[in-house]
């Protein structure tokens, strides 16, 4: 295993090298992808299934929450953020914060009573109540 961590170090250092001479050692410039996926928790509860989607920076009305068959697609679109200032954005240097548009599919399990799934969204979380069927 050793030999395999080395190989990676000297790709690492290699690329670095490439990026400081690309760059001019200043900060690297990265840029989100067009489509990404938010994080989720799934909880079980006695009488239901509790999802947990952590989708900070967005406001209810860009979120979507639609059942399809035995699917949950949650999906919408996070605007990416900018300074406060509202002044023109010169170049970003790093961007992790993924925005734009998103998708997430969840099977469901049979026990769920589809029309009596419920949203909340509080503190940047997008709540999904999934109640079982008696």
């Amino acid at each position: 295993m050793r030999r395999s961590d080395d190989t990676l170090e000297k790709l690492s250092r290699q690329v670095d090298a490439m990026m400081d001479e690309l760059m001019g050692n200043s900060l690297y410039r990265l840029v989100s992808s067009d489509a990404w996926e938010p994080q989720i928790n799934i909880y079980e509860t006695p009488g239901c299934y509790w999802i947990c989607v952590d989708l900070p920076g967005m406001q209810p009305r860009d979120i979507d929450v639609t059942t399809e068959e035995n699917r949950l697609i949650i999906g919408g679109v996070r605007e990416r953020p900018d300074p406060p200032d509202g002044g023109e954005t010169q170049s970003i240097h790093v961007m992790e914060i993924d925005s734009g548009r998103f998708e997430r599919v969840i099977e469901l399990p049979v026990s769920v009573d589809r029309e009596a799934i419920g949203a909340t969204y509080k503190g940047g979380f997008l709540w999904i109540k999934l109640p079982r069927t008696p």
